[in-house]
């Protein structure tokens, strides 16, 4: 299991606040690329009605999509591809006793009916719930890349804390999962995206985006970038705009963006 010392890259960066949200997104928690590349997609943290809505980045609701045959259990974060898929990830599971974790794959211009799913479960969970120190069999953060849907653990037991990677096929099945790679970051993972160029991804915590770099297409912890410290509240949600930089929310409703200089 690895641990990096990441160069520190806040100097690089220009942080501005660009948006209120609308008032019905009470607890922003995930956000998505909308096809018009215009405006995004976000939803409500758990327990909230299942659906999405679609805001400009100066903070106006344009489109509201609802689910009548869905719960929002606990929609943590969503994910898009190029075909114009959306992956909404119900996989909050703070309490690790969860037996019913799924992602629900809708097109943006499709009906309800043609929704499908992917259920999954954790392949080393022995007990529901886990024991306080080892839960980490909690996921709010994956992204979409070239048919696989790349999941990061949320771990909130006792530290060391590690984050676990996990890859899924983004197709509707029922999978059993395996960490595929694993990095002590200490930190409890809320968000991820991989950016329009497949070369960097981000994860994004409370107060931190770590930056890993990717080689050949392989995803994994191998080629940390840097961390950016970013202290704005319970932030949940991150996005690679088109530009490549990057858009976060927090639960207070508000939009930032992060630039490279």
């Amino acid at each position: 299991m690895k641990r990096y010392d990441f160069d520190k890259v806040r100097s690089n960066y220009t942080i501005d606040k660009i948006a209120k949200l609308p008032l019905q997104i009470t607890e922003s928690s995930g956000l998505a690329l909308a096809a018009d590349q215009k405006s995004v997609w976000t939803h409500n943290d758990g327990g909230s009605p299942p659906e999405l809505f679609r805001v400009t980045l100066e903070g106006d609701l344009e489109e509201i999509r609802r689910f009548s045959n869905l719960k929002n259990h606990d929609w943590e974060e969503l994910a898009q591809d190029r075909a114009g898929r959306l992956f909404i990830g119900d996989f909050g599971n703070n309490q690790n006793n969860r037996r019913d974790l799924a992602i629900y794959i809708v097109k943006e211009d499709a009906s309800e009916k043609e929704l499908e799913t992917i259920t999954f479960r954790y392949g080393l969970q022995t007990e529901y719930p886990e024991s306080r120190k080892k839960r980490h069999f909690d996921c709010e953060a994956f992204f979409y890349h070239q048919d696989t849907l790349y999941l990061f653990s949320k771990n909130t037991g006792s530290k060391p804390r590690y984050t676990y990677l996990y890859k899924i096929p983004a197709r509707a099945g029922d999978y059993t999962l395996y960490p595929s790679d694993s990095i002590r970051l200490n930190e409890t993972i809320t968000a991820a995206d991989i950016a329009p160029n497949g070369k960097q991804f981000a994860l994004l915590s409370y107060g931190k985006i770590f930056l890993f770099d990717i080689y050949h297409d392989n995803i994994s912890f191998s080629l940390p970038a840097g961390c950016l410290r970013f202290y704005k509240g319970q932030t949940e949600a991150i996005l690679y705009s088109k530009e490549g930089n990057l858009l976060i929310t927090n639960e207070k409703g508000k939009m930032f963006r992060v630039s490279s200089k």
